[in-house]
């Protein structure tokens, strides 16, 4: 009975522990469906956008740095919500797509120093961490392409795909368990 007592007890304990520490989500900023965004994904993404700012406006107060983080999570979250809706389409962005990106984008530039600059000014400390925004960039527009196919009007088109996300996004199970004090 003791035995029982003590365990339910270290259990409670345990329970409220993790409730007023967040731990709830552990390494997690958010789920999307079945897939977990990391923060680890979340510090990484902020830290591109957030030495952007730095480099072409200001430094950031921590007030707005604690709303740019937020803002970031719901990027993350909206890139997440596209590449499943893109994949349940059949929409794939393959490696070459990249590449060829990429290589216009180096062709406009002189040299390899330009190109490297010209990823440190958008905040990109690798051509990794830009390979992966311009995939997402790729299939944002492939799958706004295919929503929007029978809309001429540009801005009906951004005004028509928002809405498209957005219901997306009410209609799947989105949790957040990062928590911005």
């Amino acid at each position: 009975m003791i035995k029982k007592q003590i365990m339910y007890l270290s259990l409670l304990t345990f329970a409220v522990f993790a409730v007023l520490t967040g731990c709830s989500g552990g390494k997690y900023a958010a789920k999307v469906n079945d897939h977990y965004i990391t923060k680890e994904q979340l510090e990484k993404r902020f830290q591109i956008i957030n030495n952007f700012y730095e480099r072409t406006a200001r430094k950031l107060t921590a007030g707005e740095q604690k709303a740019l983080k937020k803002e970031t999570l719901d990027l993350l979250i909206r890139e997440e919500l596209v590449a499943q809706e893109a994949k349940n389409r059949g929409i794939v962005i393959s490696d070459k797509q990249v590449d060829d990106h990429i290589s216009d984008i180096r062709k406009k530039l002189k040299n390899e120093k330009e190109f490297m600059s010209f990823l440190k000014d958008w905040g990109y400390d690798t051509e990794e961490n830009y390979r992966e925004k311009v995939k997402n960039e790729l299939l944002y527009q492939a799958l706004s392409e295919r929503i929007t196919k029978d809309i001429t009007d540009p801005l009906a088109k951004k005004e028509a795909f928002d809405r498209f996300l957005q219901e997306r996004r009410v209609k799947s199970t989105v949790k957040v368990y990062e928590k911005f004090k």
